[in-house]
């Protein structure tokens, strides 16, 4: 009983002194390996890259990785609109903040007003059809990357 005790203290710890961005994004590609676009962009290129990046706390930070899942991912979605469910909207939100928290120094604090960004959203997706959705997700990309430059320039 013990022993399972202590391992439990010992993986609590080990989370608790992991660096919280590279969790944020191994958890997030951890994510796309297993939950990844139903096309052949998802298919090849976004499972590899998310397992190399996956495994390299240095790929795991590198932004134009990002930018490229990023791509692949809205590509996926402004092809499949009308196909796609809310989740693949919501992680193509996710793996944008990702791409755009690489571009600050405090990337923990762009992770943490985005989490609370994808709560609304994820509650916007529920009570509303997808049609005005293309334009809600880029008024809050944009408004989002307004905020934090003007956060961090201050």
């Amino acid at each position: 009983m013990m022993l399972g005790t202590n391992n439990i203290k010992g993986f609590i710890n080990f989370l608790e002194t992991y660096p919280r961005d590279i969790l944020v994004y191994r958890l997030t590609l951890l994510l796309l390996v297993f939950y990844h676009p139903p096309a052949w962009i998802g298919e090849v290129p976004v499972r590899v890259s998310a397992l190399f990046m996956f495994f390299s706390p240095k790929l795991s930070r590198n932004r134009w990785l990002w930018v490229l899942l990023f791509i692949a991912y809205s590509i996926f979605a402004a092809r499949y609109w009308y196909y796609i469910d809310n989740h693949q909207y919501l992680i193509t939100y996710w793996v944008g903040v990702c791409f755009i928290s690489t571009l600050f120094k405090n990337r923990i604090q762009v992770l943490k007003i985005n989490a609370h960004l994808l709560i609304v959203l994820t509650f916007y997706l529920l009570y509303s059809g997808n049609l005005l959705l293309h334009i809600f997700l880029l008024v809050i990309l944009c408004s989002t990357i307004y905020l934090q430059i003007s956060e961090c320039n201050t």
